[in-house]
């Protein structure tokens, strides 16, 4: 019985810390894909570009 109740907790506990992990992880990803998106419409004069299926445009448009 203890040790059924060992390995449900470590179980518990490795889920709570993978899922944590795999979050913070999306987080940062697309964090960095923003930032490249930002630098590749700088650098290049674009008003729009896709990065990982996701479209990124240009937020403050000094032309207005």
């Amino acid at each position: 019985m203890v040790a059924l109740t060992v390995a449900f907790l470590g179980m518990m506990i490795f889920s709570v810390v993978f899922l944590d992990s795999q979050r913070n992880e999306q987080r940062i990803e697309e964090k960095t894909d923003r930032a490249l998106a930002e630098r590749i419409m700088r650098d290049n004069n674009l008003k729009q570009v896709m990065i990982h299926d996701q479209v990124y445009r240009v937020e403050n448009d000094e032309e207005n």
